[in-house]
């Protein structure tokens, strides 16, 4: 495959951004950003979330921290937070 048909190729297929996890209100800062510089770079045409957008820690299986966020707090900083994500992926998709 030449370069050029490679190009052409590459600019023609679907080109999907998939994120993962997001467990918020505990999401990596650097997180959203890093997927918008994806997202530019390669000019992804579909969004697509999916795993566990909110951390629901106060009710995980795992042992809860007594000092943590309560289900309302938690509940609402995620709130807080995934409205960034649904201002820069208006269009996403969530599984």
């Amino acid at each position: 495959m030449t370069e050029a048909s490679l190009s052409q190729w590459f600019t023609r297929m679907a080109k999907v951004l998939v994120v993962g996890d997001l467990h918020c209100p505990f999401t990596l800062n650097k997180y959203l950003r890093f997927c918008k510089n994806v997202d530019r770079k390669l000019a992804c045409n579909y969004v697509v979330f999916f795993g566990e957008m909110i951390d629901k820690h106060y009710s995980s299986y795992h042992e809860t921290y007594p000092d943590g966020l309560s289900a309302g707090d938690e509940l609402d900083k995620s709130i807080f937070e995934i409205k960034k994500w649904y201002k820069a992926f208006p269009q996403a998709h969530v599984c």
